[in-house]
């Protein structure tokens, strides 16, 4: 098996090698001599976007290896900020790590075979453990959640790496590892890790492509290395592996992370689309959820994942964003409830205005939900009423949508003065698009032949005016 390993090590990665002696260090880099290597070393570093908004955050970080050939490190530092700042991935430190000698710094070594006075990646793993992690966290806010990065050969390594305890990284994402050594060695080294550590709490995403000598190589064993993790079904490992069909061992890199980083954030980081699912199941309360969700990502990272007041208030804006007005309300009292009653810090009071205001906003569009409905089936009056609740709370900003709905339904309740109440606040307090929404409405009728109605559409036209 060396043999034909070592035969398409020398063909398929010699232009990438070529290609990487060729690139030019992106910064800000990090040189050091390193006792473990004796020699230098060097790492590149790329800060997430939002690091220097919150003093107190801390992050995990993604180690990439082969960071030398730079587009590796740029293309995954860009895409890390892109997920981070859309609010669909998790904010990252990124750490590429520079390779000298792929094949003697990533290929695993088995403890029972002999190769001369070669160290495997025990030099490479012992270099991270006592040089690299050590710099980064005593420089850099970081969390203790690491998470391993690398293609090809750089997978080969992350991969072995989770299958050790202690491990290097909880999470790894492999694009292309080649798992063939020592006759598929890996499936050993899995069999018994889990045999042994049964409990194991880790994240693995591995990605094989189907084009080319190395792909036709390497996904078999990929393959059955899926076959034997779904068979021993270890209930603490997120498992993630797929082929990717029509893909050479060149192009499974971007695919393969771009996946495993939205797999493993979707684990670690709430986003939109998994509060919406959770707001929407009626059968479990929206913080039950919540906090659930919080407690796996504990688990996953080894860093507990606070629930705080300033956290649900984006939680609770975000379902108020999407019309879940039930479950946004719920969010909110919860973040009141974590503030409690400390009123001297002054970020405290802003954020409990903030939070009341959501409240009350919540309330009132969810009044306004109730009289829509109401009024679809011509019962006005007691759509008005609703309405009349909605507007006795304490609330102008953001409040104009549901003042524009109220409109017409006062008309048609016969409450002409609180309809005129609307208009009025509408055409002075709020930047509105014009007056069409009342003319064009036939169920404003009732209103044209007050003399306010003329005054007040002008007024409606002149505040669009102003604005345009």
């Amino acid at each position: 098996m060396r043999a034909i390993w070592n035969f398409f090590l020398a063909s398929c990665l010699a232009l990438p090698q070529c290609i990487l002696a060729q690139v030019h260090e992106q910064p800000p880099v990090h040189t050091f001599n390193s006792r473990v290597f004796g020699g230098q070393r060097t790492i590149s570093i790329h800060l997430p976007s939002n690091y220097s908004e919150d003093s107190l955050a801390r992050f995990p970080v993604i180690y990439l290896f082969d960071a030398q050939f730079e587009p590796y490190f740029t293309m995954v530092s860009s895409m890390v900020d892109y997920y981070g700042q859309t609010g669909f991935g998790t904010p990252v430190i990124v750490v590429g790590i520079h390779t000298e000698d792929r094949w003697s710094e990533f290929a695993p070594i088995p403890a029972n075979e002999q190769h001369g006075q070669s160290e495997g990646s025990n030099k490479l793993h012992n270099s991270l453990a006592q040089e690299v992690f050590p710099f980064i966290d005593s420089t850099y806010r970081t969390t203790n959640f690491r998470i391993g990065v690398g293609h090809s050969l750089g997978g080969t390594f992350v991969v072995d790496e989770a299958l050790q305890e202690p491990s290097l990284f909880p999470a790894i994402i492999a694009a292309s590892p080649n798992l063939t050594f020592e006759n598929d060695h890996i499936l050993s080294v899995a069999r018994q890790f889990y045999a042994q550590h049964p409990d194991a709490r880790r994240f693995i995403s591995i990605r094989g492509g189907t084009q080319g000598s190395p792909e036709n190589l390497f996904t078999p064993t990929e393959e059955r290395l899926d076959s034997l993790i779904k068979q021993l079904a270890p209930a603490r490992t997120a498992w993630d592996f797929a082929v990717l069909r029509g893909k050479n061992h060149m192009a499974t890199f971007v695919p393969a992370f771009d996946e495993g980083y939205l797999a493993l954030s979707s684990l670690i980081t709430l986003n939109d689309e998994q509060l919406l699912s959770f707001a929407a199941d009626s059968t479990k309360d929206v913080m039950s959820q919540i906090r659930a969700f919080a407690r796996n990502a504990s688990e996953l990272t080894g860093t507990k994942s606070e629930i705080t007041a300033s956290l649900l208030d984006n939680y609770g804006y975000t379902l108020f964003q999407y019309g879940k007005y039930t479950a946004a309300r719920s969010i909110y009292e919860q973040a009141l409830q974590l503030l409690g009653k400390d009123t001297l810090v002054e970020s405290n009071n802003k954020l409990r205005q903030t939070i009341d205001e959501g409240i009350k906003r919540c309330t009132m569009y969810a009044l306004s939900d109730q009289a829509e409905a109401l009024a679809k089936g011509h019962r006005y009056k007691e759509a008005a009423e609703l309405y009349k609740q909605a507007f006795a709370i304490d609330l102008i900003r953001v409040t104009h949508p549901i003042r524009i709905k109220a409109v017409p339904i006062f008309a048609q309740a016969g409450e002409t003065d609180r309809a005129f109440e609307q208009l009025d606040l509408l055409a002075h307090r709020f930047i509105l698009a014009g007056n069409e929404d009342f003319i064009n409405d036939p169920l404003c009728a009732p209103l044209h032949e007050d003399k306010r109605w003329k005054t007040l559409m002008k007024d409606l036209e002149n505040n669009w005016a102003l604005y345009r």
